[in-house]
């Protein structure tokens, strides 16, 4: 009887703790192996704001940014507008703080009034130009597959690198043996003009930055228990973790807000309304494969308290630049050149004596069948004239 008793005890015991583990996994998932933490981000936000400092960039300078006075909207949606470039697809590469950071680029060139290809930028040239700062021996398409700094497209444009239209650099299979020649990569169609950085809890100011450069670039945590697809007639997804974490993921820009987003459209309810606009870079469809590409993640989720977010302000288009490479090229070719003229040997007296008769004025009548004569002599005399 005390063999059976202690029989039931002890696997009772066993059964409450894995009830145990169990609450506890759903109340914090397990970190997928690529997280970062808030403070990480955060401070990749702050030396990307130094660097842009140290390159001579205007740190959200008034005088590059349009002055957005009045009461900021109770909701705004770009894609009424016209104001967001098409949502892109990362496929099967860890590459969303690349895409993210490519969209970002691209709205605030919408700000700015283009349009078209204009505004299509290459998410290949960004990703190479990131992993070419690094030069840490990998191979290109390690490099695509695992975490890495989310602000190294920005600290590459910062360098020369890019952006660069999606026609010159488009989207092609990776390879360990893929790159690009160093005339394709320090190339520049616009240049980062300025960075900055806001508390995403100071929520007016967000709203306004979006409404002045076009979107806001954030990390959360994704956790795939926690979308709902097509949760009203749009067909956009929504999204809510409701478990405080200092663990993030996932890097996508918000583009526009709605205060009145109502807070029944998550999967767990928040306490209140509101929600975020994210672009997304999973394609154009939810994460159960249904969707827009665009989401709402909502105000109160667990993984936005305490982070900043960056915003971008980019350059008129640019007149094209001759890359370091070519340039040094070309400086060798005119070295080249001094070096040959300086080892050309000195012309003997013969020809000092026949450049001397060639440069006497002559007088005579060119005759019909006696012009190529005129020419050949003419031809010789600049010819000697450079050797001396």
């Amino acid at each position: 009887m005390e063999n059976r008793k202690l029989f039931y005890c002890r696997h009772g015991l066993a059964g409450f703790l894995s009830v145990c583990v169990l609450l506890v996994f759903l109340r914090n998932p397990v970190l997928a192996a690529d997280s970062f933490s808030v403070m990480e981000w955060n401070r990749e936000l702050q030396a990307l704001e130094s660097l842009g400092r140290k390159a001579g960039n205007e740190i959200m300078s008034e005088q590059h940014t349009q002055t957005v006075t009045g009461q900021i909207p109770k909701s705004y949606d770009p894609r009424q507008k016209q104001m967001v470039t098409p949502v892109r697809d990362q496929g099967n590469l860890a590459l969303c703080w690349d895409y993210a950071g490519i969209a970002l680029m691209e709205s605030a060139l919408l700000i700015k009034g283009y349009r078209g290809a204009d505004v299509d930028l290459s998410e290949l040239h960004g990703a190479y130009a990131a992993y070419h700062l690094q030069a840490d021996g990998s191979s290109f398409s390690q490099f695509c597959r695992r975490t890495n700094t989310r602000t190294a497209v920005f600290e590459a444009a910062l360098a020369g690198m890019g952006p660069v239209p999606e026609t010159e650099v488009p989207m092609r299979q990776i390879t360990d043996d893929f790159m690009l020649p160093e005339q394709e990569l320090y190339r520049q169609q616009y240049k980062v003009l300025s960075v900055g950085t806001q508390p995403l809890a100071d929520a007016d100011t967000c709203k306004r930055r979006i409404l002045q450069m076009g979107g806001l670039m954030i990390c959360y945590y994704s956790y795939g228990l926690y979308y709902r697809d097509q949760t009203d007639g749009s067909g956009d997804s929504s999204y809510y973790f409701p478990y405080v974490t200092k663990r993030l993921n996932h890097t996508v820009e918000v583009v526009g807000w709605d205060d009145t987003y109502g807070a029944e459209h998550f999967v767990k309810k928040p306490q209140k309304d509101g929600a975020w606009l994210v672009k997304n870079s999973w394609g154009q469809k939810g994460y159960q494969g249904v969707g827009s590409g665009f989401y709402w993640i909502s105000y109160e989720d667990g993984s936005l308290q305490k982070q900043l977010v960056l915003s971008v302000q980019m350059s008129e288009k640019l007149v094209q630049i001759k890359p370091p490479a070519a340039e040094s090229s070309r400086q060798e070719e005119k070295q080249e050149e001094e070096e040959k003229v300086i080892s050309d040997p000195l012309p003997t007296w013969e020809e000092r004596k026949e450049c001397a008769l060639w440069q006497m004025p002559v007088i005579e009548e060119i005759q019909p069948g006696r012009k190529h004569a005129v020419r050949d002599r003419l031809s010789m005399q600049r010819k000697l004239v450079n050797r001396f």
